[in-house]
C-alpha cells in the first residue's frame, strides 16, 4: 500500500512540476515575442524619423529659396502707390 502511495505521490509531482515548465515556457513566449517586436517598431520609427528629418530640411531649403527669386526687383503697386 505504501508503495503504490508513494509511486501515486511520485508520479503526481512529476505530473505537477512537468506543467508548471510547461506553463513557464509558454508565458515566457509571448514576452520575447513582443521584444522583438518592440525592436521592429523602434526601427521601424527610426526610419520614419529620418524621412520626417529630411522632408523638413527639403521644405526648408525650398522656402529658403523662394525667399531669394530673382523677381526680387519688381514691385508691387496698388492704385496709384508703388510699394
Amino acid at each position: 500500500m505504501t508503495k503504490i502511495l508513494s509511486t501515486t505521490l511520485c508520479f503526481g509531482l512529476l505530473t505537477l512540476l512537468s506543467v508548471m515548465i510547461f506553463l513557464e515556457s509558454v508565458h515566457g513566449w509571448p514576452y520575447f515575442i513582443q521584444d522583438i517586436e518592440l525592436a521592429n517598431k523602434l526601427e521601424e520609427l527610426n526610419q520614419l524619423k529620418e524621412q520626417l528629418t529630411e522632408a523638413k530640411a527639403a521644405k526648408k531649403s525650398y522656402a529658403i529659396d523662394g525667399l531669394s527669386s530673382p523677381h526680387s526687383n519688381k514691385r508691387a503697386c496698388f492704385w496709384k502707390y508703388c510699394v
